[in-house]
Protein backbone atom coordinates (compact mmCIF):
# COMPACT_ATOMS: atom_id res chain seq x y z
CA UNK A 1 0.00 0.00 0.00
CA UNK A 2 2.81 2.43 0.90
CA UNK A 3 4.65 1.38 -2.25
CA UNK A 4 1.60 2.19 -4.39
CA UNK A 5 1.32 5.65 -2.80
CA UNK A 6 4.99 6.38 -3.52
CA UNK A 7 4.67 5.01 -7.07
CA UNK A 8 1.60 7.17 -7.69
CA UNK A 9 3.52 10.19 -6.40
CA UNK A 10 6.45 9.50 -8.74
CA UNK A 11 4.16 9.02 -11.74
CA UNK A 12 2.37 12.30 -11.01
CA UNK A 13 5.59 14.28 -10.67
CA UNK A 14 7.00 12.58 -13.79
CA UNK A 15 4.06 13.77 -15.87
CA UNK A 16 4.46 17.32 -14.59
CA UNK A 17 8.18 17.15 -15.46
CA UNK A 18 7.54 16.77 -19.20
CA UNK A 19 7.26 20.55 -19.88
CA UNK A 20 10.57 21.12 -18.05
CA UNK A 21 12.29 18.49 -20.19
CA UNK A 22 11.01 20.18 -23.36
CA UNK A 23 12.03 23.62 -22.13
CA UNK A 24 15.48 22.38 -21.15
CA UNK A 25 16.01 20.81 -24.57
CA UNK A 26 15.22 24.18 -26.15
CA UNK A 27 16.71 26.63 -23.64
CA UNK A 28 19.12 24.75 -21.34
CA UNK A 29 20.91 27.81 -19.96
CA UNK A 30 17.71 29.72 -19.28
CA UNK A 31 15.92 26.88 -17.50
CA UNK A 32 18.74 26.34 -15.01
CA UNK A 33 19.34 30.03 -14.30
CA UNK A 34 18.06 31.51 -11.03
CA UNK A 35 15.38 33.41 -12.94
CA UNK A 36 14.48 30.34 -14.99
CA UNK A 37 14.05 28.09 -11.94
CA UNK A 38 11.99 30.76 -10.20
CA UNK A 39 9.71 31.34 -13.18
CA UNK A 40 9.28 27.61 -13.89
CA UNK A 41 8.40 26.99 -10.24
CA UNK A 42 5.85 29.82 -10.17
CA UNK A 43 4.28 28.65 -13.43
CA UNK A 44 4.04 25.09 -12.12
CA UNK A 45 2.49 26.25 -8.85
CA UNK A 46 -0.05 28.35 -10.73
CA UNK A 47 -0.90 25.44 -13.02
CA UNK A 48 -1.34 23.00 -10.10
CA UNK A 49 -3.61 25.46 -8.26
CA UNK A 50 -5.67 26.10 -11.40
CA UNK A 51 -5.97 22.37 -12.17
CA UNK A 52 -7.03 21.66 -8.59
CA UNK A 53 -9.61 24.46 -8.73
CA UNK A 54 -11.04 23.22 -12.03
CA UNK A 55 -11.22 19.63 -10.78
CA UNK A 56 -12.99 20.71 -7.60
CA UNK A 57 -15.37 22.99 -9.51
CA UNK A 58 -16.19 20.29 -12.07
CA UNK A 59 -16.92 17.81 -9.26
CA UNK A 60 -19.23 20.30 -7.53
CA UNK A 61 -20.93 21.33 -10.78
CA UNK A 62 -21.45 17.68 -11.68
CA UNK A 63 -23.68 17.09 -8.66
CA UNK A 64 -27.24 17.44 -9.93
CA UNK A 65 -29.52 16.27 -7.13
CA UNK A 66 -30.82 19.35 -5.31
CA UNK A 67 -33.00 19.17 -2.17
CA UNK A 68 -36.67 19.70 -2.98
CA UNK A 69 -38.67 22.73 -1.79
CA UNK A 70 -39.61 21.63 1.73
CA UNK A 71 -36.15 20.34 2.59
CA UNK A 72 -34.44 23.24 0.86
CA UNK A 73 -36.40 25.63 3.09
CA UNK A 74 -35.34 23.61 6.13
CA UNK A 75 -31.67 23.76 5.15
CA UNK A 76 -31.94 27.45 4.28
CA UNK A 77 -33.26 28.07 7.79
CA UNK A 78 -30.13 26.41 9.22
CA UNK A 79 -27.90 28.41 6.88
CA UNK A 80 -29.53 31.69 7.89
CA UNK A 81 -29.29 30.76 11.58
CA UNK A 82 -25.53 30.35 11.11
CA UNK A 83 -25.16 33.88 9.73
CA UNK A 84 -24.79 32.93 6.08
CA UNK A 85 -26.89 33.80 3.06
CA UNK A 86 -28.70 30.84 1.45
CA UNK A 87 -27.70 32.14 -1.99
CA UNK A 88 -24.03 31.69 -1.01
CA UNK A 89 -24.38 27.97 -0.27
CA UNK A 90 -25.22 25.29 -2.86
CA UNK A 91 -26.80 22.12 -1.47
CA UNK A 92 -26.62 18.74 -3.17
CA UNK A 93 -27.12 15.05 -2.45
CA UNK A 94 -24.05 12.93 -3.25
CA UNK A 95 -21.89 10.09 -2.00
CA UNK A 96 -19.36 11.23 0.62
CA UNK A 97 -17.79 7.88 1.59
CA UNK A 98 -17.70 7.81 5.40
CA UNK A 99 -17.65 11.61 5.71
CA UNK A 100 -21.47 11.98 5.97
CA UNK A 101 -21.17 15.36 4.24
CA UNK A 102 -18.45 17.10 2.23
CA UNK A 103 -17.77 20.67 1.10
CA UNK A 104 -16.38 21.62 -2.32
CA UNK A 105 -15.97 25.38 -2.76
CA UNK A 106 -19.41 26.67 -1.69
CA UNK A 107 -21.21 23.37 -2.37
CA UNK A 108 -22.22 21.20 0.58
CA UNK A 109 -23.03 17.61 -0.42
CA UNK A 110 -25.03 15.38 1.94
CA UNK A 111 -24.66 11.62 1.62
CA UNK A 112 -28.08 9.92 1.17
CA UNK A 113 -26.61 6.65 2.43
CA UNK A 114 -25.86 8.15 5.85
CA UNK A 115 -28.07 11.24 6.20
CA UNK A 116 -31.21 10.70 8.26
CA UNK A 117 -34.64 12.29 8.43
CA UNK A 118 -35.28 12.63 4.68
CA UNK A 119 -37.70 10.03 3.40
CA UNK A 120 -39.91 11.67 0.79
CA UNK A 121 -37.59 13.94 -1.19
CA UNK A 122 -37.57 12.61 -4.80
CA UNK A 123 -34.05 13.97 -5.42
CA UNK A 124 -32.74 12.32 -2.27
CA UNK A 125 -34.27 9.00 -3.35
CA UNK A 126 -32.82 9.33 -6.88
CA UNK A 127 -29.34 10.03 -5.54
CA UNK A 128 -29.59 7.12 -3.12
CA UNK A 129 -30.72 4.75 -5.87
CA UNK A 130 -27.78 5.77 -8.06
CA UNK A 131 -25.31 5.23 -5.22
CA UNK A 132 -26.81 1.84 -4.35
CA UNK A 133 -26.66 0.76 -8.00
CA UNK A 134 -23.29 2.12 -9.12
CA UNK A 135 -21.18 2.81 -6.02
CA UNK A 136 -22.04 0.38 -3.25
CA UNK A 137 -21.34 -2.82 -5.28
CA UNK A 138 -17.71 -1.70 -5.65
CA UNK A 139 -17.17 -1.01 -1.95
CA UNK A 140 -15.45 -3.68 0.18
CA UNK A 141 -17.58 -5.43 2.79
CA UNK A 142 -15.51 -3.93 5.63
CA UNK A 143 -16.34 -0.44 4.40
CA UNK A 144 -20.05 -1.28 4.16
CA UNK A 145 -20.00 -2.46 7.76
CA UNK A 146 -18.34 0.83 8.76
CA UNK A 147 -21.02 2.82 6.93
CA UNK A 148 -23.79 0.86 8.65
CA UNK A 149 -22.29 1.53 12.08
CA UNK A 150 -21.86 5.24 11.34
CA UNK A 151 -25.44 5.48 10.16
CA UNK A 152 -26.69 3.76 13.31
CA UNK A 153 -24.63 6.01 15.60
CA UNK A 154 -25.60 9.28 13.90
CA UNK A 155 -28.22 11.08 16.00
CA UNK A 156 -30.35 14.04 14.81
CA UNK A 157 -28.42 16.42 17.10
CA UNK A 158 -25.05 15.19 15.85
CA UNK A 159 -26.28 15.45 12.27
CA UNK A 160 -27.22 19.11 12.76
CA UNK A 161 -23.76 19.79 14.19
CA UNK A 162 -22.09 18.14 11.20
CA UNK A 163 -24.14 20.25 8.77
CA UNK A 164 -23.05 23.40 10.62
CA UNK A 165 -19.47 22.14 10.52
CA UNK A 166 -19.67 22.04 6.72
CA UNK A 167 -21.12 25.55 6.71
CA UNK A 168 -18.06 26.51 8.75
CA UNK A 169 -15.87 25.41 5.85
CA UNK A 170 -17.86 27.68 3.52
CA UNK A 171 -17.66 30.57 6.00
CA UNK A 172 -13.89 30.20 6.41
CA UNK A 173 -13.35 29.78 2.65
CA UNK A 174 -11.57 26.49 3.27
CA UNK A 175 -11.61 25.14 -0.29
CA UNK A 176 -9.92 28.17 -1.84
CA UNK A 177 -7.27 28.24 0.89
CA UNK A 178 -6.60 24.55 0.28
CA UNK A 179 -6.30 25.16 -3.46
CA UNK A 180 -3.85 28.02 -2.87
CA UNK A 181 -1.78 25.82 -0.56
CA UNK A 182 -1.76 23.08 -3.19
CA UNK A 183 -0.31 25.60 -5.64
CA UNK A 184 2.40 26.60 -3.16
CA UNK A 185 3.30 22.93 -2.65
CA UNK A 186 3.45 22.50 -6.42
CA UNK A 187 5.82 25.48 -6.75
CA UNK A 188 8.12 24.26 -3.96
CA UNK A 189 8.11 20.75 -5.42
CA UNK A 190 9.12 22.10 -8.84
CA UNK A 191 11.82 24.27 -7.29
CA UNK A 192 13.42 21.46 -5.29
CA UNK A 193 13.24 19.13 -8.29
CA UNK A 194 14.92 21.65 -10.60
CA UNK A 195 17.60 22.56 -8.06
CA UNK A 196 18.38 18.87 -7.49
CA UNK A 197 18.62 18.21 -11.20
CA UNK A 198 20.86 21.24 -11.66
CA UNK A 199 23.17 20.06 -8.86
CA UNK A 200 23.90 16.69 -10.52
CA UNK A 201 23.50 17.33 -14.25
CA UNK A 202 27.21 17.84 -14.88
CA UNK A 203 28.10 14.53 -13.23
CA UNK A 204 25.09 12.33 -14.06
CA UNK A 205 24.04 13.80 -17.37
CA UNK A 206 20.52 14.69 -18.53
CA UNK A 207 18.79 11.35 -17.81
CA UNK A 208 20.38 11.00 -14.37
CA UNK A 209 19.53 14.59 -13.47
CA UNK A 210 15.94 14.03 -14.59
CA UNK A 211 15.60 10.94 -12.40
CA UNK A 212 17.10 12.71 -9.39
CA UNK A 213 14.82 15.71 -9.93
CA UNK A 214 11.75 13.47 -10.13
CA UNK A 215 12.70 11.52 -6.99
CA UNK A 216 13.48 14.62 -4.94
CA UNK A 217 10.37 16.39 -6.23
CA UNK A 218 8.21 13.36 -5.39
CA UNK A 219 9.63 13.16 -1.87
CA UNK A 220 9.10 16.89 -1.38
CA UNK A 221 5.51 16.73 -2.59
CA UNK A 222 4.75 13.71 -0.38
CA UNK A 223 6.21 15.30 2.75
CA UNK A 224 4.56 18.68 2.16
CA UNK A 225 1.17 17.13 1.33
CA UNK A 226 1.02 15.10 4.54
CA UNK A 227 2.43 18.03 6.52
CA UNK A 228 -0.32 20.26 5.15
CA UNK A 229 -2.88 17.75 6.43
CA UNK A 230 -1.36 17.89 9.90
CA UNK A 231 -0.68 21.62 10.17
CA UNK A 232 -3.27 23.20 7.87
CA UNK A 233 -6.24 20.95 7.27
CA UNK A 234 -6.50 19.69 10.86
CA UNK A 235 -6.57 23.32 12.01
CA UNK A 236 -9.28 24.14 9.46
CA UNK A 237 -11.34 21.18 10.64
CA UNK A 238 -11.17 22.45 14.20
CA UNK A 239 -12.13 25.96 13.05
CA UNK A 240 -15.20 24.46 11.34
CA UNK A 241 -16.05 22.60 14.54
CA UNK A 242 -15.76 25.83 16.53
CA UNK A 243 -18.01 27.54 13.99
CA UNK A 244 -20.62 24.83 14.56
CA UNK A 245 -20.23 25.22 18.33
CA UNK A 246 -21.26 28.90 18.08
CA UNK A 247 -24.65 27.94 16.66
CA UNK A 248 -25.32 24.70 18.54
CA UNK A 249 -26.87 24.00 21.92
CA UNK A 250 -24.95 22.15 24.62
CA UNK A 251 -27.12 19.12 23.94
CA UNK A 252 -26.18 19.17 20.25
CA UNK A 253 -22.49 19.64 21.04
CA UNK A 254 -22.50 16.73 23.49
CA UNK A 255 -24.33 14.58 20.94
CA UNK A 256 -21.65 15.42 18.36
CA UNK A 257 -18.90 14.64 20.87
CA UNK A 258 -20.46 11.26 21.67
CA UNK A 259 -20.85 10.51 17.97
CA UNK A 260 -17.19 11.31 17.24
CA UNK A 261 -16.13 8.95 20.03
CA UNK A 262 -18.21 6.16 18.52
CA UNK A 263 -16.96 7.06 15.04
CA UNK A 264 -13.36 6.72 16.21
CA UNK A 265 -14.07 3.30 17.70
CA UNK A 266 -15.61 2.10 14.44
CA UNK A 267 -12.79 3.65 12.40
CA UNK A 268 -10.18 1.82 14.46
CA UNK A 269 -12.06 -1.46 13.98
CA UNK A 270 -12.13 -0.83 10.24
CA UNK A 271 -8.39 -0.07 10.15
CA UNK A 272 -7.63 -3.35 11.92
CA UNK A 273 -9.80 -5.26 9.46
CA UNK A 274 -7.93 -3.84 6.46
CA UNK A 275 -4.39 -4.52 7.79
CA UNK A 276 -3.14 -1.49 5.85
CA UNK A 277 -0.08 0.46 6.95
CA UNK A 278 -1.45 3.60 5.30
CA UNK A 279 -4.80 3.23 7.08
CA UNK A 280 -2.98 2.85 10.40
CA UNK A 281 -1.51 6.35 10.13
CA UNK A 282 -2.99 9.00 12.48
CA UNK A 283 -6.09 10.49 10.85
CA UNK A 284 -4.79 14.05 11.29
CA UNK A 285 -1.76 13.12 9.17
CA UNK A 286 -3.57 10.90 6.68
CA UNK A 287 -6.69 12.99 5.99
CA UNK A 288 -6.33 16.18 8.03
CA UNK A 289 -9.24 15.27 10.31
CA UNK A 290 -8.48 15.15 14.05
CA UNK A 291 -9.28 11.74 15.48
CA UNK A 292 -12.69 11.29 17.06
CA UNK A 293 -11.40 11.24 20.64
CA UNK A 294 -9.53 14.52 20.17
CA UNK A 295 -12.61 16.13 18.64
CA UNK A 296 -14.84 14.83 21.39
CA UNK A 297 -12.51 16.12 24.10
CA UNK A 298 -12.25 19.69 22.81
CA UNK A 299 -15.99 19.85 22.12
CA UNK A 300 -16.85 18.71 25.64
CA UNK A 301 -14.25 21.09 27.10
CA UNK A 302 -15.90 23.92 25.18
CA UNK A 303 -19.27 23.27 26.82
CA UNK A 304 -17.66 23.34 30.26
CA UNK A 305 -15.80 26.62 29.70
Amino acid sequence: MIGSVILQQIIGVSRLSIPFVILYSLFPRHVFSLLGITLCSLVMGTYVAYATYQTTKNMADGLKHVPSDHYMEMFHGEITQCGLQPKDVCLRYAYADDGIAVTMLNTVALDPMLWKGITDDPEFIKAKDIIETHVIPGIPEEKRVLHAKINEALSPHAQKFIFRHELGHVFHNYSNKRILLTGVIGAVTACTGLLSAYAVITTLGGIGALLIGILVGSATDLVLSYSSNLFFKAREEKKADMFAVQYSSKEEIHAAADFFEQYEQYAQEYKKSTSSLIASMPSALLTGHPDGITRSNYLKANTQA
